[in-house]
């Protein structure tokens, strides 16, 4: 977890979500911090080049993330 600006965001490495070896520390690291259903979550990447601010209209809803496959 971290505290971004007075909220609490909740951190989701996703090498280790989906059985993938951990990131490897480095500098280059970062964390992606987005907005699901006024949800914020935090995302552990490799690295970052830009940021983009995506309009709603233009994201497509998908359900993977939210179940688990048995």
């Amino acid at each position: 977890m971290i505290n971004l600006r007075g909220k609490i965001v909740s951190i989701v490495d996703l090498r280790k979500r989906f059985g993938e070896k951990e990131i490897t520390r480095h500098k280059k690291n970062r964390i992606l911090v987005v907005e699901v259903d006024a949800k914020m979550v935090g995302l552990i990447v490799d690295a970052a080049s830009e940021v983009l601010k995506c309009p709603t209209a233009t994201l497509k809803r998908r359900q993977m993330f939210s179940k688990r496959a048995t």
